[in-house]
């Protein structure tokens, strides 16, 4: 399907774990295998591996498949808000260039000390690496991480709360 500049918004609005999920609703598990291996030209233990692929490396997947408007549509919905958005936490550029591990470390070193206030632990803790993309066009690489963070709104029944 060729992807409309909405509907690459939409997916690019869309959580990592929404995108799986949508692949992973629409194949088999050795269609998946195939599919990472089409986009990484590496062969994947089983179809979880999905889980470690970048969102630009999800979207051409998504882009070469037969997924509807109608289910990007309903994905968005679904994923665009909740428990785990994604988001940028950190930028920088450097004349050199970095290792993984480098860019890991300058990372958790800079946001250890950040808290909502004086009183409280890290607003953002177990930094985990997932995964990273060069990407040729920005001049850029992508880094991926998990990472826990306490989110506090108001609800629909307008009472204080917190995911």
């Amino acid at each position: 399907m060729k992807l409309t500049k909405q509907l690459k918004t939409k997916l690019d609005l869309i959580r990592l774990e929404g995108l799986c999920k949508l692949i992973l609703s629409k194949y088999d598990k050795d269609d998946v295998i195939s599919k990472i291996y089409n986009v990484t030209k590496t062969t994947p233990k089983d179809s979880k591996a999905i889980y470690k692929l970048s969102k630009a490396q999800l979207t051409i997947i998504i882009e070469s498949s037969n997924i509807t408007k109608e289910e990007i549509d309903t994905c968005y919905e679904e994923y665009r808000y909740g428990l785990k958005p994604g988001f940028s936490i950190f930028s920088f550029k450097s004349s050199k260039k970095l290792s993984t591990n480098q860019v890991c470390t300058k990372i958790q070193e800079k946001l250890k000390d950040v808290s909502n206030n004086e009183d409280e632990q890290p607003a953002i803790k177990d930094i985990i690496y997932n995964n990273s993309e060069y990407l040729k066009e920005e001049n850029l690489t992508e880094y991926s991480f998990y990472y826990l963070k306490k989110y506090s709104y108001i609800n629909e029944k307008e009472e204080p709360t917190y995911i």
